[in-house]
């Protein structure tokens, strides 16, 4: 208890200080915060690795970095095109994975620590670049916050802001306010190396995850062999052409691409 309490202060003082770190209900209300209809929407599709990394490496961030970075452009993108890009940044729920040094406070075998941590997506920007610089800033400094903490702290300084964004819409008259979070974006590994099915080679694969009240859209990114499949999951009346954000995700990465100087 101890230290989740002194992660609610160090999350408050970090925001205070110049740090990248999300107060709680530090969100804009936006569309993907309301509730949901009957029907479901799907959008998918995959890039090279070669392409992901050759940003990764001229911007020295992850290639998870780069990835959220292009889903934070295409939703930029979207919201804009229809007139409901918030001033503030966009909030992402992004799991964390942290490999200590040893196996003291671990959660598996391999002395991995799993935590959760809220990352501005910098769709307040204009600039690819310095968006991605923004997350990447955030999930490092996320990093290091479990890696301090552990991941009981984590989990328990963030459940506050998961749970009233998920509860709220279900409220009589839920009124249109600040939320924790507007979207989980969540990244797998996958195979590293091409599976068969019956002699069939498998080509690619499109992660498909769920929605909730509250939590409209969710975006889950997966690699396979030589690709990273991404997976667009709504709420039909919330993200009624959710097929736009395939191309909006490649716009993204095609700025990225010409702002750094890489490219295939």
């Amino acid at each position: 208890m101890n230290h989740v309490v002194t992660g609610e202060i160090s999350t408050i003082v970090d925001s205070l200080i110049g740090h990248t770190t999300v107060l709680p209900f530090g969100a804009p209300y936006t569309r993907f915060n309301g509730r949901l209809g009957p029907e479901r929407a799907v959008a998918a599709g995959s890039w090279p690795k070669i392409r992901i990394q050759a940003v990764q490496h001229a911007a020295e961030v992850t290639g998870n970095d780069v990835v959220t970075a292009m889903v934070a452009g295409a939703l930029r993108r979207w919201l804009l095109d229809r007139g409901e890009l918030p001033k503030q940044s966009l909030v992402a729920a992004c799991p964390i994975t942290v490999r200590g040094h040893d196996h003291a406070g671990a959660d598996d075998e391999h002395g991995n620590m799993f935590g959760l941590w809220l990352c501005p997506l910098g769709t307040d920007v204009d600039d690819p670049v310095a968006r991605l610089d923004r997350i990447h800033r955030s999930m490092s400094e996320g990093k290091q916050w479990v890696g301090k903490r552990g991941s009981a702290a984590s989990l328990l300084t963030v459940a506050g802001s998961i749970a009233a964004t998920v509860v709220f819409p279900l409220l009589p008259f839920s009124p249109k306010i600040r939320t924790g979070y507007n979207v989980p974006i969540s990244h797998v590994p996958g195979p590293r190396a091409a599976r068969f099915w019956n002699g069939a080679r498998v080509d690619e694969i499109y992660p498909v995850s769920t929605v909730y009240d509250g939590q409209a859209l969710n975006v889950t990114t997966c690699s396979y062999a030589d690709q990273i499949g991404f997976g667009y999951v709504a709420g039909r009346e919330i993200v009624p052409d959710i097929e736009k954000l395939i191309p909006l995700t490649e716009q993204c990465l095609t700025e990225l691409e010409a702002a750094l100087g890489v490219g295939i």
